[in-house]
């Protein structure tokens, strides 16, 4: 539910950026910033949105004062859901942090190097020795080996979900329970800044490592993304998750899914993670070729910026997934949708304008409405 709506949130939103490209409005700026709240407060994955929301503004053609007005208003809006979250934090927690689950996944980021950097380290604050003594037992006795590309049944999650992991051993630790347990989330919340700074402290010493057994690695992911719960039985398909999840959030009372349509379903998106290969290959490919083929291109607005503006999320989406998040495919349907896109028209420009035939230059913004 929450893919698919931050899908279209997003969608309407990187539209909205290209009509304040091409034709702005004083009202373009306040519903972006809307649409971009929205995105933000259904999942964190829209963190890099505002800077991409600036970069259009600031190239398109309006008075100066309106353009630091639309990002005044973005920046406004966003700091206050910031504060307000983590102000709740605050409350549920003790802890006033604006995303917990930043903090763990930050850990979870930095264990991925555990077999390959000195666990001998002392060096660090004295709050992190703990949990550090913990990380250095795990790694030094038998464990499974992790590895993004081949052994991860988690897909970038492993160390924050695995009862045997340090970070869930560090969490029993301190509050003898679980996540999962009554009041979890206090304790979910209550570890994440220790972790947090364990992450970036692991992280900085080591950027070389972590370039090499995370980033390199979820870049072989971004692009050839794991179909993850478009595959796997969700917890809506199985009969014993009914009365805790389906019957709570759809008011069901009989499990009514027969098992040959789900298996449909899991065998026609096992398809995915090679087209959107094929996809991105694709985008990138026709993109370098578009920004090349003629001089005009980089002489007329209408289609260099939104053609840079879809290539910078395309980046600043890469990028995100693979220092921060776990690329999987639900997370790229915006990426995907916007590529495939701007690729056909990127081949149906190039095929207008080819040497022989001197057609006008077209608006990328009437295009894509």
């Amino acid at each position: 539910m929450a893919d698919a709506a931050f899908t279209a949130i997003s969608l309407l939103w990187i539209t909205q950026l290209i009509w304040i490209i091409q034709q702005p409005k004083t009202s373009m700026l306040i519903s972006q910033a809307l649409l971009l709240l929205v995105a933000f407060t259904i999942r964190y994955h829209a963190m890099y949105y505002p800077i991409l929301a600036i970069l259009a503004i600031a190239i398109s053609k309006q008075k100066i004062w309106l353009k630091l007005a639309g990002i005044a208003i973005q920046i406004c809006l966003v700091g206050l859901f910031v504060i307000y979250t983590s102000n709740e934090n605050k409350k549920a927690s003790g802890q006033m942090q604006f995303s917990a689950f930043g903090g763990w996944k930050l850990a979870n980021n930095a264990l991925y190097l555990g077999d390959y950097i000195d666990q001998a380290d002392t060096l660090m604050s004295a709050n992190l020795l703990p949990l550090q003594q913990m990380v250095k037992q795990y790694f030094l006795a038998r464990h499974p080996p992790i590895d993004l590309l081949s052994h991860d049944d988690l897909n970038g999650g492993y160390y924050m979900f695995k009862r045997t992991s340090p970070l869930k051993q560090y969490m029993y630790l301190i509050y003898r329970h679980d996540y999962f347990s009554k009041d979890g989330y206090q304790y979910f919340a209550g570890v994440a800044p220790v972790l947090n700074e364990y992450g970036s402290y692991i992280i900085k010493k080591h950027p070389a490592a972590f370039v090499n057994h995370f980033v390199v690695p979820n870049l072989y992911r971004y692009l050839y993304p794991p179909a993850e719960n478009y595959v796997l039985a969700s917890m809506f398909d199985l009969d014993y998750f009914l009365t805790d999840f389906s019957t709570n959030w759809f008011y069901l009372s009989a499990f009514s899914t027969s098992p040959k349509s789900i298996r449909i379903k899991h065998q026609l998106l096992k398809l995915w993670p090679t087209i959107a290969l094929i996809i991105h290959f694709v985008y990138l490919f026709s993109t370098v070729i578009f920004l090349l083929y003629r001089t005009k291109i980089l002489a007329n607005r209408n289609v260099l910026y939104p053609a840079l503006l879809i290539l910078c999320l395309w980046l600043m989406d890469a990028a995100f997934n693979c220092i921060t998040s776990a690329p999987v495919l639900r997370y790229q349907l915006l990426v995907l949708i916007v590529a495939g896109t701007f690729t056909l028209i990127v081949v149906e420009y190039m095929l207008k304008n080819a040497p022989s035939n001197n057609t006008s230059v077209p608006n990328i913004a009437t295009t894509v409405e």
